[in-house]
């Protein structure tokens, strides 16, 4: 039945056996090239991902550290881009959702950053923004930020009228109404945006260091060891960035439930 609600035993059980043929999948197909080609590394069986490992584990101890310094300044440009993106997209989105000419003054602005690729957009980050961190910063946060805006801006609009007017019969001013009505309303949903948000930030990131390069980041050493043909060593940072993904979805979905025990999106 559409719509019918599966027990967790359930659920745990279908996602184990749809992982288990996936990689059962992906190593009969790696297990058929190198029978054909025994030098192949386009598909790396289990002897070269656990040799790619250890040398991304050697690199660590060695002089050079590049595969922890790949993940910090990865790390610290999509910290900070996604946390500036969704921190002035929510006010922003708070301001246009309230206010109807807030939207019509912010609309010259938003609809060309939310119709031109962040990576199409290069050039002009190169002419305005410095090189380094900063610019792949701003690019992950003004790539985000009308995404998350519009979807502020929907949820404050779909907050039931007849809510709004009963504060306002009580004797709440505009600023109570936006603070203890509108914001407990929207922040649940801004979570999920902001879990949305966080696949885009990454395919950004990754993007402009494989196009800018910078001499670090996941994406260009990803560029780098992609032009050898080395899947061994890209697997790994494949890993790492799902296992990144996953805790941070984990990690969203932990503080809505313990911060809006009352927000149940399925009943929306």
């Amino acid at each position: 039945m559409i719509g019918s609600p599966l027990s967790r035993r359930t659920t745990v059980l279908i996602t184990l056996v749809s992982l288990a043929l996936i990689v059962t999948a992906y190593f009969v197909l790696s297990e058929w090239k190198h029978a054909v080609n025994p030098t192949d590394k386009t598909i790396p069986n289990l002897s070269q991902l656990h040799d790619g490992w250890m040398q991304l584990w050697k690199s660590r101890m060695g002089e050079g550290r590049w595969f922890l310094i790949d993940l910090q300044a990865s790390g610290l440009r999509l910290a900070c881009g996604l946390a500036i993106g969704v921190s002035v997209a929510f006010f922003l989105g708070l301001f246009t959702g309230c206010y109807q000419a807030g939207h019509a003054a912010f609309l010259p602005v938003l609809s060309p950053l939310s119709s031109i690729p962040a990576m199409a957009m290069i050039a002009v980050y190169y002419v305005f923004v410095p090189s380094g961190h900063l610019m792949f910063i701003s690019m992950i946060a003004l790539g985000i930020l009308p995404s998350v805006e519009q979807g502020v801006r929907l949820a404050v609009r779909s907050i039931p009228p007849g809510l709004l007017d009963t504060a306002r019969m009580r004797g709440a001013s505009t600023f109570e109404v936006i603070a203890c009505v509108i914001v407990p309303q929207v922040l649940p949903r801004f979570v999920d945006l902001t879990v949305l948000a966080f696949a885009g930030a990454m395919l950004i990131l990754l993007g402009s260091e494989m196009s800018i390069g910078g001499g670090e980041g996941i994406g260009y050493r990803i560029k780098l060891v992609m032009m050898k043909s080395e899947m061994s060593m890209i697997v790994p940072y494949l890993a790492v960035l799902a296992l990144g993904g996953i805790a941070f979805t984990y990690a969203m979905g932990f503080l809505q439930k313990r911060a809006f025990r009352w927000y149940n999106p399925e009943k929306r």
